[in-house]
């Protein structure tokens, strides 16, 4: 029997659009091919404005802290499913293969990005994402439109695009 753990299902991106209220509910947008991300990385580009003072924003830290805890809890209800010999997920499986790896990034991120960096970062000025870091969201974008399967090749197409 597969045993699916509900923290899991939480998408690492999905509180951006929320980021003040705490929504947790995945992105959920049509998914493109790799021209199309072409086509929307143009259109972002040439509509995303950014704004005059850069310092003013969500604070996307504390969805990190929140995140990491999500993904900690899973990790430890992977391993305990594991230890009472029940069958797991693949992604459960990944999570289990990849932690160590998840973990240390969360960490950089935690530890590495001081404020006074973020807050330099220019911040998108309207839209659902507004106050956000723009470089968020193009990766939001990226995030949407694949259902979060990473393509090296698409995202070069993307970012170059």
């Amino acid at each position: 029997m597969r045993r699916a753990i509900a923290p899991f299902m939480v998408n690492i991106a999905d509180g951006a659009v929320a980021a003040d209220s705490h929504v947790d509910e995945p992105i959920r947008v049509e998914l493109f091919g790799v021209e199309r991300l072409e086509q929307h990385a143009e259109s972002i580009a040439a509509a995303d404005r950014v704004t005059e003072k850069p310092s003013r924003g969500r604070d996307l830290l504390p969805r990190v802290r929140d995140n990491g805890r999500v993904l900690l809890n899973a990790y430890h209800s992977i391993v305990e499913a594991v230890g009472e010999k029940r069958d797991i997920t693949l992604a459960e499986e990944w999570l289990l293969d990849n932690f160590h790896v998840v973990d240390e990034q969360v960490r950089e991120i935690l530890d590495h990005l001081p404020r006074s960096y973020y807050r330099r970062l220019p911040k998108i000025a309207a839209g659902h994402l507004a106050g956000c870091p723009h470089v968020y969201g193009i990766a939001w974008a990226y995030v949407a439109h694949t259902d979060t399967r990473f393509e090296v090749e698409s995202l070069a197409r993307f970012i170059r695009a």
